[in-house]
């Protein structure tokens, strides 16, 4: 593992180079997935989580990380600062979980993992509108809590619990 931090030269949007129905039909996967949770899905989890300010400063947040087998692709990460309104990210799953292994993402959202002060972390880079924010996470916590997502719904069967007739629904009325 190591502390260094993804490439940052690469301002440009994540768009940038794909497809434009590509992108409007992720889009639209991502909107028509956001059904009401019901039982089953996995247990929002707070997660014990850092803001890095400016080496070495970090300041904790309130997170929690929600997945929801209807939406299997992704997970909710909502960040809540103090007296700030509340962010939420989809964030794939696939990339937090390749993320504690290496280096992994581009663009908006980029992962590693990586040892603090002795301590095993996941390093999140958020990025939008010119704006970076870099998040630490408890590796260990992250892991667990991933891999209960996995017992709910096994990597490579995400595409059983989409409702497609949802989907394509969503991406007519468009």
């Amino acid at each position: 593992m190591t502390n260094e931090e993804p490439d940052r030269r690469n301002d440009e949007p994540a768009a940038s180079g794909v497809n434009p129905l590509a992108l409007r039909i992720h889009r639209v996967l991502r909107i028509s997935m956001r059904i009401p949770p019901t039982p089953g899905h996995a247990t929002p989890r707070a997660l014990h989580i850092y803001r890095l300010v400016e080496h070495p400063l970090r300041l904790p947040l309130n997170a929690e990380f929600r997945f929801d087998t209807t939406s299997p692709f992704t997970v909710a990460a909502t960040f809540k600062p103090n007296g700030e309104p509340q962010v939420t990210w989809d964030i794939s799953r696939e990339l937090l979980w390749s993320g504690l292994h290496g280096k992994t993402g581009a663009g908006d959202v980029q992962t590693w993992p990586t040892v603090v002060a002795g301590r095993h972390v996941l390093r999140l880079r958020l990025a939008a509108n010119g704006v970076t924010a870099v998040y630490e996470v408890d590796l260990d916590e992250l892991t667990m809590w991933l891999e209960k997502t996995c017992e709910l719904v096994p990597p490579g069967e995400e595409t059983l619990h989409v409702d497609w007739d949802a989907f394509a629904s969503e991406v007519h009325r468009r």
